[in-house]
């Protein structure tokens, strides 16, 4: 799915969703921990919040206007 979605708003708005692949695999990662890994902080999970929240905003603005694919 992202992949069409990232047909869809490339270009100019694909760039913006660069962020969502790694907020993804930190998902995956703490469903699926590599305990090798770090784990997460709080300011990791403050600026994945921001992230999120830019995401969703950008959705909100266009999803009216993507034709289905």
């Amino acid at each position: 799915m992202f992949d069409a979605v990232l047909a869809q708003l490339e270009p100019p708005l694909g760039a913006n969703l660069g962020p969502f692949q790694r907020l993804r695999r930190r998902r995956n990662a703490q469903e699926y921990p590599d305990f090798a890994e770090p784990p997460l902080t709080v300011t990791d999970l403050v600026e994945d919040r921001a992230v999120a929240t830019r995401l969703v905003d950008l959705a909100e603005r266009v999803l009216d206007q993507m034709p289905v694919y």
